[in-house]
């Protein structure tokens, strides 16, 4: 469950605060999971207050052809919102848009060069000694690094080779 809400400081800044309440089960853990995944078969409640903030300087939300957006993204979850697990993230988005060429006869179909960057980072406090693995960082798939499966870019355990996640990431395109 998440519910938040916004506010408009300009006509390009924009944030909102939330919270994020979850009760997260896992079932049919296969026997040689890592010890990470198996630690969710019990379950694991998760409570978070979220703060983003964008600021948009694109000429069209949809069909952008310049400019740039940046987001901010905060979330701390904390035992006295009901988390098992106390931890901060912290990601950072910026994607810059420069139309390259413009058809002659088809003035309103530009090519369009888009570069964009996410920088991620994640840390535990208070008790608890390490970042939920659902809630590390993982690279990979169609909107992070093509090539690579889902997930699959990052940290894999020593042992069988499962992904670990981590707490920590940078992405370019």
């Amino acid at each position: 469950i998440g519910t938040g809400i916004g506010y408009s400081w300009t006509r390009r800044l924009r944030s909102r605060v939330g919270i994020r309440l979850e009760n997260i089960q896992t079932k049919n853990i296969s026997l040689d999971a890592n010890q990470d995944v198996k630690d969710l078969e019990d379950g694991t409640a998760l409570g978070s207050i979220l703060l983003t903030t964008t600021y948009d300087r694109r000429n069209h939300p949809v069909e952008t052809t310049s400019g740039y957006l940046l987001a901010n993204h905060l979330e701390v979850a904390n035992e006295l919102l009901g988390s098992d697990d106390e931890f901060w993230n912290a990601i950072f988005t910026g994607t810059y848009y420069h139309a390259v060429y413009t058809p002659r006869y088809h003035p309103e179909r530009k090519h369009v060069v888009s570069v964009t960057g996410r920088v991620g980072i994640a840390d535990s406090y208070g008790k608890s000694t390490d970042i939920p693995i659902i809630e590390r960082f993982f690279a990979g798939g169609a909107k992070s690094v093509r090539g690579f499966r889902y997930r699959t870019v990052g940290p894999h355990h020593t042992v069988d080779g499962s992904p670990l996640g981590g707490e920590t990431m940078v992405t370019g395109s």
